[in-house]
């Protein structure tokens, strides 16, 4: 195993573990990686452009990643490009989108797709809320998979039941 796969490793086991080792002396808060460490670094340095690079051409406002300056353009608009699959509330992030799906998974199961008529203008199909996550490490469990019809055939005596 080359040093830089073993490093990516050790780096990966903390999304299992929950090592912090990288702590801002600033503030105190964690990270798991040292570049999440010096990019959060960045947000104490407010008064310094050279830090904030990003900045809107509508106001005043600087930001320490493009994303960041991406979704604050969107309050000078009317864009909105995230849509709840459930009841259609739209949203400029999609994080507050996804903590708008909790709120419907604590409610109940959510709206399925049952005819084509029922895909929205848009195209985009709705989503369970909880399938937003699937796969991601914090995710909760999946509900084992239990066959929907199994029929259980009694095997007549005298018949090999192995190769």
């Amino acid at each position: 195993m080359s040093g830089n796969t073993r490093e990516h490793l050790v780096n990966h086991m903390r999304c299992h573990t929950g090592e912090r080792p990288f702590v801002c002396t600033e503030c105190g808060k964690s990270f798991p990686l040292k570049g999440n460490l010096l990019f959060h670094m960045r947000s104490h340095n407010k008064g310094s452009n050279a830090e904030r690079p990003f900045r809107c051409d509508l106001c005043p406002k600087d930001f320490m990643c493009k994303g960041h300056l991406v979704s604050h353009r969107r309050s000078h608009s009317d864009e909105r490009p995230h849509s709840c699959p459930d009841c259609g509330k739209t949203f400029v992030e999609k994080g507050n989108m996804l903590r708008h799906l909790r709120k419907h998974a604590a409610e109940g199961p959510p709206t399925q797709v049952s005819t084509p008529s029922a895909i929205p203008q848009s195209g985009v199909l709705p989503i369970p809320a909880a399938a937003v996550l699937v796969g991601h490490p914090l995710a909760p469990p999946a509900p084992p998979v239990v066959p929907q019809h199994t029929v259980v055939v009694p095997t007549p005596p005298g018949v090999l039941t192995s190769y």
